[in-house]
């Protein structure tokens, strides 16, 4: 059993579980055909396709606060997941790294998520002069491993909400916005809103998001990312 332990009037929410948790065991166990008993403290079998399966998990019960179900979750063609069900469709999300699986849910625009662990061994100069805008790529080089983590998951986040893949997340136009601070929103191309922040110290992690309003961009810009973060636990 999990159970939503905060409450959120935003349009968004979103969670973050940990695999081979009581939570995520949980969340697992009931889409398991070998696991209808599984308890909160049994230990599930990592890998790929356990973290696939925690990742619509998660979504779903995301999604179960945002209108009646059932909730289906579907794939476009250029491998965009979209949920659909009694309250209509729901933009979804979700990204993995190591033992961390996140998604989000927006009842109202487009959203992306990406969660990354900061790993110093990777070339991210050579990355970001790869892939980055002008603007990014100096600031990589001037702030290093944390400006590369924050911009590349900031990017692969625009690029799921938009659906375009890596196609976008390595065009070399700058995307992240000069104003943006970890834990709260600053617009982008005028019409998203990014948000960007540092969890367990070494996983970045970014979000994306385009309302349909001013008003609700507004609003939304108003408040810290962490205000529309779920937690779920056990009971």
């Amino acid at each position: 059993m999990t159970r939503v332990a905060t409450s959120s009037k935003h349009p968004l929410l979103w969670a973050i579980v940990a695999m081979d948790t009581p939570v995520s065991n949980a969340l697992l166990a009931p889409r398991l055909k070998s696991a209808s008993r599984v308890r909160c403290s049994t230990n599930l079998q990592r890998g790929a396709e356990t973290r696939h399966r925690l990742g619509r998990a998660l979504a779903l019960q995301l999604l179960a606060q945002t209108g009646p179900g059932p909730w289906n979750v579907e794939t476009t063609q250029r491998g965009k997941p979209i949920a659909i069900g009694k309250g209509g469709e729901r933009h979804i999300s979700i990204s993995h790294t190591g033992s961390l699986v996140a998604a989000a849910v927006s009842i109202d625009g487009p959203i992306g998520i990406d969660i990354e662990w900061q790993n110093p061994a990777r070339d991210f100069v050579g990355l970001a002069t790869a892939a980055f805008g002008q603007s990014e790529v100096r600031a990589v080089a001037i702030e290093g491993l944390k400006a590369f983590y924050r911009t590349w998951t900031v990017r692969e986040a625009i690029s799921k909400a938009t659906g375009k893949g890596l196609e976008e997340a390595l065009d070399r136009i700058d995307r992240t916005p000069d104003a943006l601070v970890d834990g709260a929103w600053a617009v982008s191309q005028g019409t998203w809103l990014i948000g960007h922040d540092v969890f367990n110290s070494d996983f970045s992690l970014a979000l994306a998001l385009q309302l349909s309003s001013d008003d609700a961009t507004k609003a939304m810009i108003a408040t810290p990312i962490a205000s529309s973060r779920f937690e779920i636990e056990c009971q």
